[in-house]
């Protein structure tokens, strides 16, 4: 059953829910959201650099997620609350990350549906992805530990070559949320998956984004 929004809980973490055609319906908690597979929104956006090569920030979820623990993915991502704006719920890149960056700075890609189940809870989003150039070193960001566990660059072209099939692994400098600077080998098994060639579109999005092509998506 669809909470009326009178019934608004400020202690509980509600979000808006949606029909299959994007179209607003009502408010529930995201338990009740998870439990019962309505359609919400979330908020991605992809960090890239241009120097010293291209590349974006992949971050490695925490142990504690209850979703895809210690498997890579976004650079950020969260849910946006009800009754949040976009611009809103660009907090989510202070929150994960501990860096500040203007919502007008941020580049749109387009929505995804996104769609996933566990036999305990169902996970519908409509995903607003986002792109924004950050050229700062791993050192500068302050993750949130228990949102992340670690972060890494990755080069546009490895990260496009791993999930193409053209190489078996990458061999990377990770932080972790630790202050630990290590050096690992990951293969596509230890990203969160996707059926939609998510990252590749996303590796290209960013690669037109740094050539200065305009109207980009994915």
């Amino acid at each position: 059953m669809i909470e009326p929004q009178s019934r608004f809980a400020e202690l509980e973490e509600w979000l808006d829910v949606y029909d299959d055609n994007f179209q607003w319906v009502g408010r529930k908690t995201r338990e009740a959201v998870h439990r019962d597979g309505d359609w919400h929104q979330t908020f991605d956006c992809w960090m890239v650099r241009r120097h010293p090569s291209p590349a974006v920030l992949f971050q490695r979820r925490s142990s504690n997620k209850l979703d895809y623990p210690g498997l890579w993915d976004t650079s950020v991502g969260g849910h946006v609350r009800a009754g949040e704006s976009l611009c809103d719920a660009s907090r989510e890149i202070a929150e994960e990350l501990g860096i500040v960056l203007p919502f007008a700075d941020l580049v749109p890609l387009g929505l995804r549906l996104a769609a996933a189940s566990t036999p305990t809870r169902i996970d519908r989003e409509f995903q607003q992805i986002f792109l924004a150039e950050v050229n700062l070193r791993l050192e500068a960001f302050r993750p949130d530990a228990q949102e992340v566990s670690a972060l890494t660059w990755m080069e546009l072209n490895q990260v496009m070559d791993l999930f193409q099939g053209r190489r078996e692994s990458l061999r990377l400098s990770v932080l972790e949320t630790s202050g630990q600077s290590r050096t690992l080998t990951l293969r596509s098994s230890a990203f969160v998956p996707c059926r939609d060639r998510y990252y590749q579109r996303v590796c290209l999005a960013a690669s037109r984004y740094l050539a200065g092509e305009q109207d980009l998506a994915i």
